[in-house]
């Protein structure tokens, strides 16, 4: 029984208290017996102690945002499942990232709307569609509507843009993938 489950009310109001009367009743269900007396005895005082298996009480944070890696290993999900894979974290993208074949794998979409994304390394812009996935980070979920591109040239299948990076501190010098070359990749 839910010790915590909000039976002082009732307790007061009849004296009796039901959580003795409810565990008898699953009791019985499940083909056991219960000694009715014992039941009746129980039920006339309310047990609402703490429970010695409450989980713990949140930390208290400082406000200070987590901190996350220049790579990040990220659980992208959607309509067909979830998938981890390694992220790159890029502050001057405005919006997150994701391969197309992988938006394909974790049943990402219906596409949106299209969106006109403008890469650092070109003066041109491109459309690129843009679906709703969840990405989880850090032990945190978050859901954005990501640009879906054919990302299959590039290191990492996924970069992060700031809809999500703006809850996070980023520290350049953190990488998940730390044996891989500290190569620059083409600009988003």
């Amino acid at each position: 029984m839910n010790p915590t489950a909000g039976f002082k009310g009732l307790y007061e109001a009849t004296g009796v208290s039901p959580a003795p009367h409810i565990a008898k009743l699953a009791i019985e269900r499940a083909g056991g017996t219960v000694d009715d007396d014992r039941v009746e005895e129980l039920g006339r005082t309310l047990d609402d102690t703490e429970p010695s298996a409450r989980p713990p009480e949140p930390a208290t944070t400082n406000d200070e945002p987590a901190t996350i890696g220049y790579t990040e290993e990220v659980v992208l999900s959607g309509t067909s499942g979830s998938k981890s894979v390694l992220a790159k974290s890029d502050t001057g993208a405005t919006r997150t990232s994701i391969d197309t074949s992988l938006a394909a794998d974790i049943g990402a979409g219906p596409i949106k709307s299209v969106t006109r994304v403008k890469s650092g390394s070109s003066k041109t812009s491109k459309s690129r569609p843009v679906v709703d996935i969840v990405v989880g980070v850090g032990g945190n979920r978050h859901t954005v509507t990501a640009s879906v591109e054919d990302r299959g040239h590039m290191d990492y299948p996924v970069l992060l843009g700031r809809d999500i990076l703006g809850n996070y501190r980023v520290d350049v010098s953190k990488r998940i993938d730390r044996d891989a070359p500290d190569t620059p990749e083409e600009e988003e």
